[in-house]
């Protein structure tokens, strides 16, 4: 049906050829398949292994701070210890607690007032302790201080 008119042209309802599709295979480059492969292989290794050290570190994160919690209470319980012993030995070395083992085990007295005596020194005496007499050599010392009007010696240490 040719109709010269463009008001009713219908040859756009008329039927039309269907255009045939062609599929063209596409051919595979073998070295990019292989490239491809390699590469999805190493980025799905990579990533494995990255959570498996994420996941090793963190293990090992939890069993420190396990151990950090079991010294901590350890140290606890020897702070704890140590101030029992403390008290212990304080109480075992006070001075009422010596006094009474010296009296009861050794025994000794306390000194009373009559038996300390006051000695006056002379500008010419010398006191000299036993600690100064060894330090130095003995026979020597001895020798000197014979010929002194007065020596006294005296067995007491002095702490510096």
């Amino acid at each position: 049906m040719d109709n010269n008119t463009s008001a009713y042209d219908l040859s756009a309802f008329e039927k039309r050829k269907s255009h045939e599709l062609k599929v063209i295979k596409n051919e595979k480059h073998p070295k990019e398949s292989i490239l491809a492969r390699s590469g999805v292989f190493f980025l799905v290794a990579f990533l494995l292994i990255i959570v498996a050290s994420t996941l090793y570190n963190n293990a090992i994160i939890n069993e420190l701070g396990n151990q950090i919690v079991e010294l901590n209470q350890e140290y606890a319980e020897l702070v704890g210890e140590n101030k029992k012993m403390t008290a212990v030995l304080e109480s075992k070395v006070s001075l009422k607690n010596v006094e009474e083992y010296a009296k009861e085990n050794l025994g000794l007295a306390q000194m009373e007032q009559y038996q300390i005596e006051y000695i006056n020194l002379l500008p010419n005496d010398k006191i000299i302790s036993i600690k100064a007499i060894l330090k130095e050599n003995l026979v020597q010392n001895v020798e000197k201080n014979i010929n002194l009007p007065k020596v006294y010696y005296f067995c007491y240490e002095i702490i510096f």
